[in-house]
């Protein structure tokens, strides 16, 4: 049974229609088949419902300037993947701006920040940085394009409502530039996990994304930019997002880049958020594209900081471990990102000692944890060491000997058991807080459908390849599915059930 599934995938991966996007008189017209004549190539393989994952595929043509292969990639992407992009939208739309508006000045934010990337004034020393970015205004300049243009069921976006939604992860932190609310439990992201097994044979990167349950319509995406300076990414996504907003990276320079959202408690610092700064979805874009080595990536990534989507970011520089060796200086970068602020370092010496990093959205350095305002928090759910999670990687993860290992920790949820869980399901390493008691108002994130939605590992051998499940963990639970409970809940595009088992991501290019 098991070789005739990995038959029919194997044929379905082979059997994926290319589509071209050529350039003609400074439009885009989109064909099937791959032709020479295309500015970039793509493959959407439509595979939902049997493993919880589409998987787009995107390769650029270099006979093109870089302008014209970035907007062909962006046009593509919107034109072949409309379906998904309004579905996706429309979540977003009723599930997070339904009660999570722009406030006053705020609404203007996106537009006027878009207006200086578009027009503003550029260093001249930084003229390669400045090129990526652009080529990364391009793509999305292009991705609206391309969805507004494919004909079907009329549906158009503006160019303001599609800014909102690339900046889905920012918004909270662009609305605090007047409203100045902390954000709530239900905004956190992600934990993750660097383990280093026994005698350093093996470094793994493990990572689950916690978020709404709306966002459950996923895209696998790999992109080939040949640009003057090619590069290759691979990493999960959504449709229509140029990031990842997991966020979980692998490049062609063999890094390994992710992260976990911190909260900022300070109000105060929100005055450093201004529209006259890179936001996230560029930066990380850009910094993933240019950097070779872990600390060149977060330097990239700490230009013109926007303060927005503020995490710990977990840099692992594959190319640097050599099984049964000790890890080598520049191996693991940890930065953390608030607004005015990036501070990080060279965390390689504490992988190789520790045999494990751990990251679950509270700031590690102490600069950024008490100029974030953690400090005035009380109680063990905003201390870096006493927290569940916190506890729960340091008790397993010298469990973790092989994949399958890794796998079982990142979807890892007793939470009737396990008395560091305090009988709440939101507090494992993959969140269910669609399990709590609806009538106990005591839990983390009470009782709704929010949690890790997923898992993604990869180690030391596995070059841009990464294993991969969609979903809430059903280790040890029950599948999510959405029932009568939820039916007010937004899950257009979504699959009833989310059963799906683990998958491997390689690009076919």
């Amino acid at each position: 049974m098991r070789l005739l599934v990995l038959l029919i995938l194997f044929i379905s991966s082979i059997c994926a229609q290319w589509y071209s996007a050529v350039p003609t008189n400074g439009k885009y017209k989109v064909v099937v088949g791959r032709h020479t004549s295309a500015a970039a190539w793509a493959q959407y393989e439509v595979r939902m419902s049997e493993e919880g994952w589409n998987t787009l595929t995107i390769e650029t043509n270099s006979n093109f300037d870089d302008d014209i292969q970035a907007t062909a990639a962006g046009f593509i992407e919107g034109w072949i993947c409309k379906d998904d992009i309004h579905n996706s939208y429309r979540n977003f739309l009723e599930g997070q701006m339904k009660n999570r508006t722009l406030a006053g000045s705020a609404k203007d934010f996106p537009t006027d920040n878009y207006k200086w990337l578009k027009e503003g004034k550029r260093e001249s020393d930084d003229a390669e940085y400045w090129h990526q970015v652009d080529l990364v205004v391009k793509q999305y300049d292009g991705i609206l394009q391309g969805f507004n243009s494919k004909p079907g069921d009329n549906f158009t976006l503006s160019n303001s409502e599609f800014l909102n939604f690339q900046l889905n992860c920012e918004l909270g932190d662009i609305n605090n530039t007047v409203r100045r609310i902390p954000m709530t439990q239900f905004d956190l992201h992600c934990s993750s996990l660097v383990k280093l097994t026994e005698n350093n044979q093996d470094l793994f990167v493990g990572h689950n994304t916690w978020t709404d349950f709306f966002w459950m319509l996923r895209v696998w995406k790999h992109f080939k930019l040949n640009f003057k300076k090619p590069t290759q990414v691979s990493y999960s996504s959504y449709p229509g997002i140029i990031p990842s907003n997991d966020d979980f990276f692998v490049t062609s320079q063999n890094l390994v880049v992710t992260e976990t959202t911190n909260d900022v408690y300070n109000m105060s610092l929100y005055d450093a958020v201004t529209v006259n700064t890179v936001p996230y979805f560029i930066r990380v874009t850009v910094a993933n594209r240019m950097a070779t080595t872990a600390p060149e990536w977060v330097s990239v990534f700490g230009k013109f900081n926007s303060g927005t989507y503020n995490n710990q970011w977990i840099i692992v520089d594959m190319k640097k471990f050599v099984k049964g060796e000790d890890i080598k200086p520049d191996t693991l970068w940890i930065a953390e990102q608030i607004p005015g602020y990036l501070y990080g370092g060279d965390q390689s010496e504490h992988l190789q000692r520790e045999r494990y990093w751990g990251s679950y959205n509270i700031p590690y350095y102490p600069f950024i944890y008490n100029i974030s305002g953690y400090s005035s928090s009380s109680g063990n759910e905003s201390s870096h060491d006493l927290c569940a999670r916190a506890k729960i990687f340091a008790r397993e993860h010298g469990n973790v000997k092989t994949l399958e290992d890794m796998k079982s920790l990142m979807r890892y949820n007793q939470w009737q058991t396990d008395p560091l869980s305090l009988r709440d399901a939101c507090k494992g390493i993959a969140a269910r807080c669609d399990l709590n008691d609806p009538l106990n108002p005591s839990t983390l994130n009470e009782y709704s459908p929010f949690g890790a939605i997923d898992a993604k590992i990869t180690q030391d051998d596995l070059y841009m390849t990464a294993h991969a499940v969609s979903g809430p963990s059903w280790d040890s639970q029950p599948p999510f599915a959405w029932t009568k409970q939820w039916q007010g809940k937004a899950h257009h595009g979504h699959s009833k059930v989310y059963d799906f088992d683990w998958t491997v991501k390689s690009p076919s290019y």
